[in-house]
C-alpha cells in the first residue's frame, strides 16, 4: 500500500481521464481491479526510487505512515511531489510506447534532478522552500 502518494493524488495531477487512458489495458474505457493495482504498483515503485535518493542522501527512508505524518507539511508535500510525478511518468510509459516522446520527460527530469540534489548532500529544507511543481 502506498504511504507518500495515493491514486487520487496521481488522478488531481495528471487527471483521472489521462490516468485510466494510461493504465487500461484492455482498453475497455475503466480500469479493472488488476489495472488499478498496477497504478498502485506504479506508485509504490516511485516511492521506492524516492526512497533510494533519500538514503543516498542519509535520511532515515522509508517513512512509514506514521513516521511520514510526522514530517512538516512541506516536506510531505514535496514528497507527494515526487512520487506522484515519477509514477506519472512511467504509467504514461508503460501504456505502449505509442509516442516518440514522452511529454513529461522534461517534468520528471526535473524531479529527478532535484533527488539527485538531495543524494548529494542538498538539504531537504532548501529542495522545499524552491519552486515546486504543485501541491
Amino acid at each position: 500500500m502506498p504511504t507518500y502518494a495515493s491514486s487520487e493524488d496521481l488522478n488531481s495531477f495528471f487527471s483521472s481521464a489521462n490516468i485510466t487512458d494510461w493504465a487500461d489495458k484492455d482498453r475497455d474505457g475503466s480500469l479493472s481491479n488488476e489495472e488499478q493495482q498496477a497504478v498502485d504498483k506504479a506508485i509504490e515503485a516511485a516511492e521506492a526510487i524516492v526512497d533510494s535518493y533519500l538514503k543516498q542522501a542519509g535520511y532515515a527512508s522509508p517513512f512509514d505512515s506514521t513516521s511520514f505524518a510526522e514530517l512538516p507539511a512541506r516536506l510531505q508535500s514535496l514528497i507527494k511531489q515526487w512520487t506522484v510525478v515519477i509514477a506519472g511518468f512511467h504509467i504514461y510509459a508503460w501504456r505502449g510506447m505509442r509516442d516518440k516522446v514522452n511529454p513529461f520527460e522534461k517534468i520528471y527530469t526535473q524531479v529527478i534532478g532535484q533527488l539527485k540534489n538531495i543524494a548529494n548532500g542538498a538539504s531537504l529544507a532548501r529542495i522545499s522552500h524552491k519552486k515546486r511543481l504543485f501541491f
